[in-house]
């Protein structure tokens, strides 16, 4: 978790929009595939899954604690 008294920090987000890119890497972690995910966001684009798909390579861990952090807040 995050240290005592420390600031939580952002979510990253796909560019140009306010979709965090914790909930397309849940969605794939879920089995979703990038037509579904694109089914659910219909304002996302190629690019956008695509600079997700990066981000996440880079940030997985990251990524596994932002998931488990909103699935406790549920």
């Amino acid at each position: 978790g995050r240290p005592t008294g420390a600031a939580p920090r952002p979510p990253a987000r796909l560019a140009g929009t306010r979709i965090p890119v914790w909930t397309l890497f849940a969605l794939w972690r879920s089995g979703a595939s990038d037509r579904d995910v694109l089914g659910a966001y219909p304002s996302l684009t190629e690019r956008h899954v695509q600079e997700a798909q990066r981000y996440i390579k880079d940030h997985e861990a990251e990524l596994e604690r932002d998931v488990r952090e909103q699935e406790a807040d549920v």
